[in-house]
């Protein structure tokens, strides 16, 4: 474009000439020169003509060019906006997922020791039982033991006191005694006799009432026992189940691990696409100035750029550069999911020239407070304070090692990075 430029200033100039020079001849007379001339200048307008219409058909193809390119840019950026939705839909499932799966989890872990605490209380209970009621029918068995003792003496004394009662007739019969007189000292003995036979029926009586109270505790007790070896199987099963299922969530962890992990990737990955998108529009805004370049992952200004030697203050010029980097950010930064972390971090960088001055002692505090000036510039601008980061690295992290000017001004910098936090 600049060699047509030159080529239609170099027409224009023998157009004139054409023009010009017929109106001096005119007072000289015309004659073979001016002839010649007439030619060139018809030769010139017909190339000139010439090359008008060539430079209308490349502003044709041109202007056709830009609408194709302007329809692919619509169209990338439509997929982006696509993809980043959907990501942003699947990060968010993927949250909702894993936190129903740790509840799940969380709730299996309490309700397995919940009915571990009521197995080992049932288990506590019913051996309790066991050995209470297996007291207690030792205790009976050894009354009715002692009881039945009791009867048999009592059934012993009643044979051997009938025996007497006989034996004492049948003495006083031979002795010749009244009859009556015997009737009524057995009938004296009687109402003790009876008296004993009373209180031995209703000592029997009182074991066999005691004896079927004990056998029907006995068959209770036994019932009660096998629902608690009932309950106690149940909760054997629940905790069985319990544990396969708690095996089954603990399996499923590890992957819910590898994809929250595979979308702190993802999410980088799509940093990493923006931050390309960040610096091709960057490229495009400041075209190939010689002071604003691409160091791999960073986009570097050198210092002369924004600020004076040995200031910290942004000069206008400054301003107006950095105006075009946020407008530049601000629309990339409508574009990054809410989901994805991103600061935009400033890097201040000197030469390793000392310097000591009222304002700044070191060449560290001087890149530190460019760095500073340079976020609170930005976000006057209009960016989020939490999206920006300021660093200072004084002469320490040189990028040219030498010791000329050449090597000093390459170090004099202002690195901004598109990053996460």
């Amino acid at each position: 474009m600049k060699l047509l430029g030159r080529c239609l200033a170099f027409c224009v100039g023998l157009a004139t000439a054409g023009f010009l020079y017929p109106a001096f001849a005119q007072d000289q007379g015309k004659g073979k020169e001016d002839v010649y001339l007439e030619e060139q200048y018809r030769e010139t307008q017909a190339l000139i003509d010439r090359m008008q219409a060539k430079i209308n058909t490349i502003n044709s193809a041109a202007a056709a060019r830009i609408k194709e390119i302007e329809l692919l840019n619509k169209q990338i950026n439509d997929a982006i906006k696509f993809i980043a939705n959907e990501r942003a839909a699947d990060n968010v499932t993927l949250r909702e997922n894993s936190a129903v799966l740790q509840d799940e989890l969380k709730n299996v872990y309490e309700t397995q020791e919940d009915l571990i605490s009521r197995l080992t209380e049932a288990t506590n209970e019913n051996e309790k039982v066991v050995a209470d009621l297996r007291s207690e029918v030792s205790a009976l068995n050894e009354r009715l033991s002692r009881e039945q003792e009791t009867a048999a003496g009592l059934r012993r004394e009643l044979g051997d006191l009938a025996a007497k009662l006989r034996s004492t007739a049948a003495g006083k019969a031979k002795a010749g005694e009244d009859p009556d007189q015997a009737r009524q000292a057995l009938s004296a003995e009687i109402p003790t006799l009876k008296r004993e036979i009373a209180a031995l029926g209703a000592a029997k009586k009182k074991i066999e009432e005691d004896r079927d109270e004990a056998r029907y505790a006995l068959a209770a007790d036994k019932k009660t026992m096998e629902r608690r070896r009932q309950e106690i199987a149940g909760l054997k099963r629940e905790i069985a189940a319990l544990k396969k299922e708690r095996a089954g969530l603990e399996g499923k962890a590890p992957a819910m691990g590898r994809k929250r992990k595979s979308a702190a990737e993802l999410n980088a990955g799509d940093l990493s696409a923006y931050r390309s998108e960040f610096f091709g529009r960057l490229r495009e805004v400041f075209g190939d100035h010689p002071d604003i370049r691409i160091v791999g992952d960073r986009f570097v200004f050198q210092s002369e750029v924004l600020f004076a030697a040995r200031s910290a203050r942004l000069d206008p010029l400054g301003k107006v550069t950095l105006k075009r980097l946020a407008e530049t950010l601000k629309g990339v930064a409508r574009k990054i999911p809410p989901d994805v972390n991103w600061i935009l971090r400033v890097d201040g960088h000197t030469d390793r020239v000392p310097i000591s001055t009222s304002a700044y002692v070191s060449n560290w505090e001087l890149s530190m407070q460019r760095a500073i000036n340079v976020v609170k510039f930005l976000t006057r601008l209009g960016l989020a304070p939490g999206r920006l980061a300021a660093s200072g690295f004084g002469e320490y992290q040189a990028l040219d090692p030498g010791d000329d000017e050449i090597a000093y001004r390459r170090n004099r910098r202002i690195e901004f990075k598109l990053t996460q936090p």
